[in-house]
């Protein structure tokens, strides 16, 4: 584990980088009041965070192929030591075995260029660029419980303490956008107790402020450094590797790759609970596409004030059709099969103009009707109906652990657990599953 908890190991260190000294003294960051950063999101009447305000930024317009990406990174470096010792010589090492360097960064390159923009507009120093390959590879996996998620492997408390929401539906921390926030949030308040000693803000993100705190008062300025756990050593180690090798590249023998020519996605704001298959289909883009893009969102409906990820054609068409939809009718759409139709036909059963659910469904009015539409409602089979009443599940033909666990919103591992099965277990049609 990493990041925001004191006591925790690092998740998943995989990347090389890092000196246990700093370099001399960096330039001061631009006052706050010059940064605007956006406020922090309110909290819902218990006091938990609320999804991501309006003012979180989305992914931002730069691109990864903007000119001069590599050359932005390096020249914002304040605490890079590439001396040559141990630690860092080890982790450098271990990244270039097997020359998989840049194969590995390649896939991350979207994502770096986001926080590139954030962490320059803010003035801190772009070596924290690299901290969530250290901390997950930029991977947006979910976890339960007590644990670290996201890009930057943010604890649930500290995740809500920088205004982050977590609940059973939505994890604001596997959010690119609205983590990077909250994560850069955390690292300015550590600047700010640390004086700009960046060694210690980068320990402290890993072990925790108040172990990093003890370890200064209890070992002094020269000795707290190598006072901590080796965890946070080679944490720091890490990063520091990372940073020495594409700051010079060549003395590695490492082709830095080409950022890619992928579209750019933009954000969506949700303001009303919204449906995800009429959301991928409005948007004209693949359900299953829209759901790896939005890691955040972990049920059927996106909550309001959250963000939905998308190419920047797709959110026009979408906000367009959505302009026509009422919000009290958006959380609750179901797909049909709908051969030999026509919009009008299929617009008879519901409230909507035709034109309104042709453009629902990604078409114009006088386009085809597809062969599976989305319609307004409940499908028979939808969430709550599909709810036993005695706590048993019948298993339907197509069904799987997961797509049960989500459908009736309860924890798959739960689900298991109950019921005595693995995570690939294949599920039979009339098998009877308990429901937690």
């Amino acid at each position: 584990m990493t990041g925001v908890a004191g006591g925790r190991s690092v998740a998943v260190a995989l990347v090389l980088v890092g000196t246990l000294t700093a370099c001399a003294s960096p330039p001061a960051r631009l006052p706050a009041a010059a940064l605007a950063a956006p406020p922090t999101p309110a909290t819902d009447a218990v006091g938990v965070a609320a999804p991501p305000s309006p003012d979180v930024a989305p992914l931002a317009a730069t691109e990864a192929d903007a000119p001069g990406f590599w050359q932005r990174l390096t020249a914002g470096f304040r605490f890079t030591d590439c001396a040559p010792r141990e630690p860092v010589a080890t982790e450098i090492r271990r990244y270039l075995a097997g020359g998989r360097f840049a194969s590995m960064i390649e896939p991350m390159l979207p994502h770096m260029a986001h926080v590139l923009d954030e962490v320059e507009r803010r003035g801190l120093p772009t070596e924290f660029v690299l901290l969530p390959i250290v901390e997950s590879h930029y991977r947006m996996a979910a976890t339960h419980g007590n644990r670290p998620a996201g890009p930057w492997q943010l604890m649930p408390g500290t995740a809500r303490r920088h205004g982050l929401g977590i609940t059973e539906r939505f994890d604001a921390r596997l959010d690119l956008a609205a983590s990077t926030r909250a994560a850069l949030d955390h690292v300015e308040l550590l600047a700010d107790r640390f004086g700009e000693d960046w060694v210690a803000v980068v320990k402290a993100y890993n072990a925790g402020e108040f172990r990093v705190r003890r370890a200064r008062e209890r070992d002094g300025l020269d000795g707290w450094r190598r006072a901590l756990s080796a965890t946070t050593l080679t944490h720091y180690a890490r990063l520091q590797a990372l940073a020495c090798i594409v700051r010079d590249p060549a003395r590695h023998a490492v082709a830095l790759p080409d950022p890619p020519d992928a579209p750019p996605l933009t954000a969506h704001r949700v303001e009303a609970e919204l449906d995800l298959d009429l959301a991928a289909a409005a948007a004209g883009i693949d359900r299953s596409t829209l759901a790896s893009s939005n890691p955040a969102i972990r049920g059927e409906r996106a909550p309001p004030g959250s963000h939905l990820l998308l190419p920047r054609d797709a959110v026009g068409r979408l906000e367009a059709a959505l302009a026509e939809i009422p919000a009290t009718e958006r959380a609750h759409w179901h797909t049909v099969e709908a051969a030999n139709t026509d919009w009008h036909a299929l617009a008879a059963s519901t409230t909507l103009a035709a034109a309104t659910l042709a453009a629902a469904n990604g078409r114009d009015l006088d386009a085809a009707v597809p062969t599976r539409v989305v319609m307004p409602g409940r499908a028979a089979t939808d969430d709550l109906a599909l709810r036993p009443t005695d706590g048993v599940y019948l298993v339907r033909k197509g069904d799987s652990p997961w797509s049960i666990a989500r459908r009736l919103r309860v924890g798959l591992a739960e689900l298991l657990a109950i019921n005595g099965l693995e995570a690939g277990a294949v599920l039979r049609p009339g098998q009877r599953l308990r429901v937690p």
